[in-house]
């Protein structure tokens, strides 16, 4: 979080930030992504050359404090790493899907070959479920604190996920958060909801019923699958597309400005 405040990536411009975390994870979960000509590999290398740069520069200039370890360390990727693999399957679990133990294994094993090309030691990489699970509790143990950076970063999201959300459902976000990870929430400070827990309610119920019919009928998987990906690339590239308009019209308010 300090991290990111410094590099003051995330709050000067959180959606191009997210935008590029989405872009990673479609690169990197489409087929044949991790072949060698694959867009998950050039995904990764453009990643890891962005860590190497950054570790680089925060620890030549002396502006990162040495007492909290090098930058983007092996922990820190480690923890991410199971954010996206672990975590997340534990939370669509959470919402109602069903996710066979061999799915999982195939999911976190897929997630362990990530890791591995974007750097962490393979003594780091969990390989099992149970690993995962264990690595996960340990570096929330180690690491997950209040703190005003991670508050001020956490309420940028917020505001740009709420953003996204008609009036009606703006408290969906906050609600989400609080139902998957309510000790997180307690201490990034993310406001209770009302209503929107009966959003939540219904999100589960429907993710649910989605669930258990694609397990009944592969074609209505299949078409499902189908149809998630076509709206995810859609989705980037309407993000992409707000995100220039954005970003034209803040440099035209600059130019005027100067002027």
């Amino acid at each position: 979080a300090s991290l990111l405040v410094q590099t003051n990536n995330m709050s000067r411009a959180p959606g191009p930030r997210l935008l590029t975390t989405a872009r990673f994870v479609v690169d990197v979960m489409s087929r044949d992504s991790l072949m060698p000509e694959g867009n998950g590999i050039r995904s990764i290398q453009k990643v890891r050359w962005m860590h190497a740069v950054v570790r680089r520069q925060f620890t030549k200039t002396g502006i990162w404090d040495p007492a909290k370890g090098v930058p983007i360390n092996q922990e820190h990727l480690a923890g991410t790493l199971v954010a996206f693999s672990q975590v997340s399957i534990d939370a669509l679990i959470k919402m109602g899907a069903r996710i066979s133990a061999p799915e999982q294994a195939a999911y976190l094993h897929h997630w362990a070959v990530i890791g591995y090309l974007l750097g962490i030691k393979d003594e780091y990489l969990p390989h099992t479920v149970v690993d995962a699970r264990s690595l996960t509790v340990a570096i929330r143990h180690r690491n997950h604190r209040s703190s005003e950076v991670g508050q001020r970063l956490m309420s940028e999201l917020m505001d740009f996920a709420q953003s996204r959300f008609p009036p009606l459902a703006r408290g969906m976000p906050n609600a989400l958060v609080r139902y998957l990870v309510p000790g997180t929430a307690d201490l990034l400070g993310v406001p209770k909801t009302g209503r929107s827990r009966h959003l939540v309610s219904l999100l589960r119920l429907g993710f649910s019923i989605r669930h258990r019919v694609n397990r009944v009928l592969p074609v209505t998987r299949a078409l499902d699958f189908y149809n998630r990906l076509i709206f995810i690339k859609t989705l980037l590239w309407l993000e992409t597309q707000l995100g220039r308009r954005s970003l034209i019209q803040t440099s035209v308010t600059n130019i005027g400005a100067d002027q």
